[in-house]
């Protein structure tokens, strides 16, 4: 007979590592760790005798103190839960000395604040998709700035937090049922034949899952539920923080946040940060703002601001179409290129322009500038 385990101290270390604990943050192993001083819970070992597993428990003489761990891996850990650490600061008086990070914070203050007036009579919701569908016009101005009246004590943490602690925010406040992401509306005819078509699809895959249930035997009662984290009410939250951070992405373009300047490699990250984490679309994410009479896209507004590295960046991502042009017909190059006029530049500077050699290689020619505005 033989038998081959690991000491209890050993398996005890293992298992009440602190750094495996930043690493992979469980809530089950928090909580275990809350109140001034917490015992490790007795380690089982399974002993082999035969055919016969016999089980015996044996109880460590360790302990494991949250004084001993360091600030900074008790913020790891308020970081890595989001809101769901708030149930830790209410338990632990440790994790109540924690500063919540700022995105949290302005996310847990939008909940708390929440908008100025009922849900019920906020603006019909319209996405990015709808600017296939829709000219931008003095309607669609009022639009995009009908959410600032809807979320108007908010505002103030709005405009005052960074680029970066908006798109924090966003992706801390859980998603509720209506995420106001898909398909949606301005009031246009083309609009309204869109939303008609869709309304039709609808009741095809309504009727359809109403036809699976029966197939499957389920009563009007008995059906599956579908349910997501979140509410309407964190979805409507979750839309203002997208306004929000799709206002500030033409200040991160031009290299400013708040007035303060941004490097290239921090308007790369940020922009990056926008469309993967922010979920603003690349391509027509000034369509609802006020500069969207222009029809710039980032790519364009990035050769504007001489931005190689962020030019790179666009261009290699596949939703960034190179050949967009604005409200007047520039295309990229033509827009660098009359940005270079405007500071001086001689034509010997303009052709060792790096920015210009670049959108050259990417095919793009060189025609002249119509100033923006002149065709309305």
């Amino acid at each position: 007979m033989g038998c081959a385990i690991a000491s209890v101290s050993e398996v005890r270390y293992k298992r009440w590592n602190p750094v495996q604990l930043v690493r992979e943050p469980t809530l089950p192993i928090v909580y275990q760790l809350l109140g001034a001083r917490v015992h490790a819970p007795m380690v089982d070992a399974m002993v082999v005798m035969g055919n016969r597993p016999k089980r015996r428990s044996q109880e460590s003489a360790h302990s494991f103190d949250l004084t001993l761990l360091p600030v900074d891996v008790l913020e790891t850990i308020v970081r890595h839960l989001g809101l769901h650490a708030l149930p830790l600061r209410v338990t632990s008086r440790y994790f109540a000395e924690v500063a919540l990070p700022p995105g949290v914070a302005l996310a847990l203050t939008t909940l708390r604040v929440g908008p100025s007036m009922p849900t019920k009579m906020h603006a019909l919701r319209r996405t990015t998709r709808a600017c296939t569908l829709v000219q931008w016009d003095y309607f669609t101005y009022r639009a995009s700035l009908h959410w600032r009246l809807e979320w108007a004590q908010m505002m103030p943490f709005f405009e005052k937090a960074p680029i970066n602690v908006l798109i924090d925010a966003f992706k801390a406040t859980p998603v509720g049922a209506a995420s106001f992401f898909g398909t949606i509306h301005l009031g246009n005819i083309k609009t309204a034949a869109y939303l008609r078509a869709f309304a039709k699809l609808d009741a095809e895959r309504a009727k359809r899952i109403e036809q699976w249930q029966a197939d499957q035997g389920y009563g009007d009662e008995e059906g599956p539920g579908f349910r997501v984290e979140g509410s309407d009410y964190t979805s409507h939250a979750r839309l203002a923080l997208y306004k929000a951070i799709e206002a500030r992405v033409w200040d991160v373009c031009m290299g400013t946040d708040l007035k303060c300047p941004l490097s290239s490699d921090e308007v790369v990250h940020t922009m990056r940060r926008v469309f993967d984490a922010g979920r603003v679309r690349n391509g027509r994410c000034f369509h609802f703002t006020t500069k969207g009479w222009l029809k710039y896209t980032p790519f364009l507004l990035a050769a504007h601001a001489l931005n190689l590295p962020l030019l790179r960046y666009l261009a290699a991502r596949s939703d960034t179409d190179l050949c967009d042009r604005s409200a007047a017909g520039n295309n990229a190059h033509t827009i660098a290129k009359h940005t270079l006029q405007l500071r001086g530049c001689t034509d010997a500077e303009m052709d060792r322009s790096p920015v210009l050699q670049f959108l050259k290689r990417l095919g793009l020619k060189e025609e002249a500038y119509v100033v923006e505005g002149a065709r309305f």
